[in-house]
């Protein structure tokens, strides 16, 4: 069962019970509907606040995350390239990881060959 996060009051917009001594019914039931109907385009103007002010919580801290990555990202392909010798400073990132991953395919494959080789 959904849990309700926001929900748009009034439910009902026309159910409104006529006092004995109104005169015009029909006017009555129209006021007290648009009246109803501009209690729910409040509230639906409330909710819309609330949620596009999450969705920008949520860029925001989605934003900070990013920063924080590529800060890291960068302090690592520096420690890539003052770790490594056969990495020239022109390599990217992603260049190294390709790089390490050809290596570590390749002793892979060996250690399965040779695996292979003794059955």
């Amino acid at each position: 069962m959904p849990l309700i996060k926001r929900l748009v009051e009034p439910v009902h917009i026309s159910r409104a019970v006529v006092p004995q001594n109104v005169n015009n019914e029909l006017e009555f039931v129209g006021n007290s509907a648009l009246a109803n109907i501009m209690r729910q385009l409040g509230t639906l103007s409330a909710h819309a606040d609330d949620l596009f002010a999450e969705l920008h919580r949520d860029a925001a801290s989605l934003l900070y995350r990013v920063g924080q990555l590529t800060q890291r990202v960068e302090r690592l392909q520096a420690r890539i390239v003052q770790l490594n010798p056969i990495v020239e400073e022109g390599i990217t990132c992603a260049d190294a990881f390709l790089f390490f991953n050809v290596i570590l395919l390749s002793s892979f494959y060996t250690c399965c060959r040779s695996a292979v080789i003794m059955l």
